[in-house]
C-alpha cells in the first residue's frame, strides 16, 4: 500500500500541474464560447471546427509518431546519458522540421483542392492557406516540449501554457470582436501564436542542455522511426474517430447541425482537457519507470479502478451543469447542443480509460498492434457515421463516437492482456459502471426549465452517484479508512486555525 500512495501522489501531483497549462491551452477555445456563439452564427462555428479536424490530419501525418518515439527514446533508451538525450532532440527536431518544409509547402499551393474536398458550399482556399502555414509552425515546435514531459517539469509546461493562453485569448478577442472578423480574425489569432512559439521553443534545449544544433543521428532516426511509424496509422485513424463525425454532418445533414454538434463537443471536451489529457501526458513518465517494479500489475490494476472512480466524477459533473452552462453562454440558437452532452462525455471517459490499460504495448515495444486497435476503431465509426447520421443527425454521430470508443478499449483490454496481463478489479468496474448508468439514465429522464430549481436538483444527483457506491458496498474497509483518517486530518488542522 505504501507503493500504491507514492504512485498515486506521483501521478496526481504532475496530472493536476500538467493540467493548469493543458487546461489553459485547450481551455481558451472552451472560454471563448461566449464570444463566438454572440458572434459566429452555428454555420460559421461549424466551418471552424473543419478548419480544425483538417489541420489534426496532416499534423499526424507529419509528426509520424516521433514526439512519442522521441519521448520513450529521451527517457527511457538514454534515460541516464546527457549526450544521447541531446542527440534524440536535435534529432527529431531537425527531422520535423524538414518533414513539415516539405508537406506544408504543398499543402499550401494545393489549398483549392482541399477546399472543395471540405466543403459542401463556398471557395475556403485562403482560410486552408492559414491553416497549413498555422499548422508549420506548431509542429515544427512541438519536439521541445518532449523535454519538460520526460523531465517532469510540469510548472515549466504550466507556466509557458498560460503565456500562450493569454496572448491567444487576447489576439481573439481583438480580431473577432473589436475587428468583427469572424473565423478570419480566429485564424489570425492562431497564426500568431504559433510563429512566437515557434521562435521561442529552441529555448528549452538551450537552457537543460546548454545547447541546440540542427543535426541527424542516424541510428536515433532509425530507432525513432522504427517506433513511430507503426502509429502513423493509429493516429490517422485517431484522427478519423475524431474527425469523420463532423465530415459526414456537413455532408450529410445541415451545418448548423454541424455547429451544434461542435458546440456540445466542446463542452464534452471539459473532460479531456482538465482530467484525461493532462493523465496521458503524465501518465507514460510514471508507468515506463514503474513496469520494472514487481509489483507494478498489482498497482496498475488498482490505478484502472481509481482512475474510472474518478473520472466518473468529473464527467457526472459535467453533464449535470451542461444544458445550464450552454445556455448562459449562448443565445437560444445554441441551447440544442446540450443534448448530445451526455453520449460525448462519456465515449471520452471510456477512450480516457483505455490509456491506462494500454501499457503492455508499449513495456514490451509491441507498438505494431498499436494501429490495428485504432483503425479498428475507425472503420467502425466510419460504417456507424454513415448509418446514423442523415437519420439521426448529431445524435447519430455521438452515439456512433461512444460505440466506437467502446470497441477500442474491448480490443485494447484483449491484445495488452496477450503480451503484459493484468488481473484487473473486475466486479468493481462493473459496480461502478452500474452506477453511473443508472445516473446517466436519470439526468436524460428528468427534464428541469427553472435554473433555480436545476441546482439543488443536479447538486443530489451528482452527490448520490458518490452515495449509491458508499451505500452499496464498492470500497473497501481500508480505502474508507484512509479517507476517514484523512477528513479528520484536515478537519483538524481547520479546528486549529479557526482557534
Amino acid at each position: 500500500m505504501p507503493d500504491m500512495k507514492r504512485f498515486l501522489k506521483l501521478a496526481t501531483k504532475h496530472t493536476f500541474i500538467f493540467s493548469i497549462g493543458d487546461f489553459a491551452q485547450k481551455a481558451v477555445g472552451f472560454l471563448l464560447l461566449p464570444v463566438y456563439m454572440r458572434c459566429l452564427t452555428p454555420g460559421d462555428y461549424g466551418v471552424l471546427e473543419l478548419l480544425t479536424i483538417l489541420s489534426l490530419v496532416f499534423s499526424g501525418i507529419v509528426l509520424q509518431g516521433i514526439p512519442t518515439a522521441s519521448f520513450r527514446a529521451y527517457s527511457f533508451d538514454y534515460g541516464s546519458d546527457d549526450l544521447e538525450q541531446k542527440d534524440v532532440i536535435y534529432t527529431a527536431y531537425t527531422y520535423i522540421l524538414l518533414c513539415s518544409i516539405l508537406l506544408f509547402s504543398g499543402l499550401v499551393a494545393s489549398a483549392s483542392f482541399w477546399s472543395n474536398m471540405l466543403f459542401k458550399q463556398g471557395d475556403f482556399s485562403y482560410y486552408i492557406r492559414l491553416v497549413f502555414i498555422t499548422e508549420f509552425f506548431r509542429n515544427t515546435s512541438a519536439i521541445p516540449f518532449v523535454i519538460l514531459r520526460a523531465r517532469l517539469l510540469s510548472a515549466w509546461v504550466a507556466g509557458i501554457t498560460l503565456f500562450r493562453v493569454v496572448v491567444s485569448a487576447t489576439l481573439t478577442i481583438w480580431f473577432v470582436v473589436f475587428n468583427d472578423m469572424g473565423v478570419l480574425g480566429v485564424l489570425y489569432a492562431n497564426l500568431i501564436v504559433s510563429i512566437l512559439v515557434f521562435v521561442f521553443s529552441p529555448l528549452i534545449p538551450l537552457i537543460i542542455h546548454r545547447s541546440f544544433l540542427l543535426k541527424i543521428s542516424n541510428e536515433k532516426l532509425t530507432r525513432m522511426l522504427k517506433f513511430g511509424w507503426p502509429l502513423v496509422p493509429g493516429i490517422f485513424a485517431a484522427w478519423v474517430m475524431s474527425s469523420f463525425d463532423r465530415y459526414f454532418l456537413e455532408h450529410f445533414s445541415t451545418r448548423t447541425e454541424l455547429g451544434l454538434y461542435a458546440i456540445g463537443f466542446k463542452v464534452s471536451t471539459i473532460l479531456t482537457i482538465g482530467f484525461i489529457g493532462p493523465f496521458r501526458k503524465t501518465w507514460p513518465a510514471i508507468f515506463y519507470p514503474k513496469a520494472r517494479d514487481s509489483d507494478a500489475k498489482e498497482v496498475f490494476s488498482r490505478f484502472a479502478t481509481y482512475f474510472l472512480l474518478v473520472g466518473s466524477i468529473v464527467s457526472l459533473g459535467i453533464i449535470c451543469v451542461s444544458d445550464h452552462l450552454i445556455k448562459l453562454m449562448g443565445t437560444r440558437q445554441y441551447w440544442d447542443a446540450s443534448l448530445v452532452v451526455p453520449v460525448l462525455v462519456t465515449g471520452l471517459l471510456i477512450h480516457g480509460l483505455q490509456a491506462t490499460i494500454n501499457m503492455g504495448l508499449f513495456v514490451k515495444d509491441k507498438t505494431i498492434y498499436a494501429p490495428l486497435i485504432v483503425i479498428s476503431g475507425a472503420c467502425v465509426n466510419i460504417v456507424l457515421n454513415a448509418l446514423l447520421i442523415p437519420r439521426y443527425g448529431m445524435m447519430g454521430a455521438g452515439v456512433g463516437t461512444m460505440l466506437s470508443y467502446v470497441v477500442m478499449l474491448t480490443l485494447t483490454y484483449g491484445i495488452n492482456q496477450k503480451f503484459y496481463p493484468i488481473e484487473y478489479e473486475y466486479r468493481r468496474l462493473f459496480h461502478l459502471v452500474s452506477v453511473y448508468t443508472f445516473i446517466i439514465i436519470v439526468n436524460y429522464g428528468v427534464h428541469i426549465q427553472s435554473f433555480w430549481w436545476a441546482i439543488p436538483f443536479k447538486t443530489m444527483l451528482f452527490i448520490s452517484f458518490i452515495a449509491f457506491l458508499f451505500l452499496t458496498g464498492f470500497f473497501t474497509q481500508q480505502e474508507v479508512l484512509v479517507m476517514r483518517n484523512y477528513c479528520i486530518k484536515y478537519y483538524s488542522l481547520g479546528f486549529k486555525r479557526a482557534q
